[in-house]
């Protein structure tokens, strides 16, 4: 289950999306890393972003605290199973959704959209 202390700031960062930046410009894993027969990540979340000209990128992690964000997404209905290292949130707000681009070794896992109506009505709060 995960803890009100690990949600809630990831539910209040998410009420800031209008972000317009990306707030991790030079946020890439080691070459070394890379498997040369997957869909590299990071080229997977820039390809996501331009899918909107208005997307902005509003949270990037990796480790135990993209798997507790991805806990969180996979709680939501209908129940995914999305796995992964690194996650990294992008808003659409053409569409008015959230993207959760998953990453595993440097490699797209999976895509998990949110529509903000869902994620709001989960939380409780408007976004």
């Amino acid at each position: 289950m995960i803890r009100s202390y690990v949600v809630a700031p990831f539910v209040l960062m998410l009420l800031g999306c209008a972000a317009s930046a990306d707030p991790h410009p030079g946020f890439e894993p080691p070459l070394a890393q890379i498997d040369p027969g997957c869909l590299s990540w990071k080229a997977a979340m820039s390809t996501m972003r331009e899918t909107d000209p208005e997307a902005a990128i509003v949270y990037v992690d990796e480790g135990r605290a993209a798997r507790q964000i991805l806990a969180f997404v996979n709680a939501l209905p209908p129940a995914s199973h999305a796995e992964g290292d690194r996650v990294a949130v992008l808003y659409l707000p053409r569409s008015d959704k959230f993207l959760f681009v998953i990453g595993e070794k440097s490699c797209l896992a999976s895509v998990v959209q949110v529509p903000s109506e869902q994620l709001q009505r989960f939380v409780g709060m408007g976004i």
